[in-house]
């Protein structure tokens, strides 16, 4: 693993990358027992970079029996061309806030196949109502749906794991805080692994730092950021936001490596 860190000196204004009490119970769907020996057919998208949506869901939250239940969005999966291919995931409800509007949920995906993926994501997509997954590790704008914003928040698995591998016949669990604006309970979500190996582009982006830039002519300011990827060969795209100042540049910005 590489961090990636850039001094730059240059107009900024606004820094934007396009590119974390009550009783429980599970959701009606759960993974087989045993694993299924098939290889899976993966779709994949070049301009993706390795990702693939492995599955595309709807889950109603009930908020008085605290059973989550899970269906497949046969309408998104036939327009992103999306083959299932892992067993919907099991979500335990661990409490709702209704002063907040917060479902606190533990979600849990299994591979049941006999090959490795990487990069495994929970997507929570916006909509016009406000569902918001709370605690999102990033934003990702692969896979968009109709309604709410162009990028959706991201929760990551397996991010123990070396090369944030998802092993074939193997489960990870994360905890999701889910904003349910009103108590609507239906959210929709996506799983998206990359495949043969990590994806290409930087996986994280942050520590985003600048000196004070003022609203002069040819006024300057560094900039640092840290940027982890997998792919040595991967480059970022940021976009620089000076409004009033000199409009919108983007930048493709080589790097130094560092070994952790």
């Amino acid at each position: 693993m590489h961090i990636k860190i850039f001094e730059l000196t240059f107009c900024l204004a606004l820094f934007c990358v396009v590119t974390s009490g009550c009783s429980s119970t599970h959701s009606t769907t759960s993974p087989p027992t045993q694993p299924d020996t098939a290889v899976p057919i993966l779709s994949s998208d070049d301009l993706n970079t390795g990702h693939n949506l492995v599955g595309n869901y709807s889950v109603k939250f009930d908020l008085e029996t605290f059973i989550a239940t899970v269906e497949s969005n046969r309408e998104n999966m036939f327009h992103f061309n999306v083959r299932s291919m892992i067993p919907a995931p099991v979500i335990s409800i661990n409490g709702y806030d209704p002063i907040e509007e917060i479902i606190d949920v533990d979600v849990t995906i299994s591979n049941p196949f006999l090959i490795d993926g990487y990069d495994l994501r929970v997507i929570i997509y916006t909509d016009g109502i406000g569902h918001l997954l709370t605690n999102q590790d990033y934003w990702t704008e692969l896979y968009d749906i109709s309604g709410g914003y162009n990028i959706n928040p991201f929760k990551a698995y397996a991010t123990q794991t070396p090369q944030r591998i998802f092993e074939s016949t193997t489960q990870h669990t994360e905890n999701l805080l889910i904003k349910l604006p009103g108590g609507n309970p239906f959210v929709q979500f996506a799983i998206d692994v990359s495949y043969p190996g990590n994806c290409d582009e930087p996986y994280e982006i942050f520590d985003f730092q600048h000196d004070p830039l003022y609203n002069e002519q040819d006024d300057k300011a560094n900039m640092a950021v840290n940027i982890l990827r997998w792919n040595e060969l991967s480059t970022a795209t940021v976009e620089f936001n000076c409004s009033g100042v000199m409009g919108v540049t983007v930048l493709e910005m080589d790097t130094l490596d560092n070994e952790l």
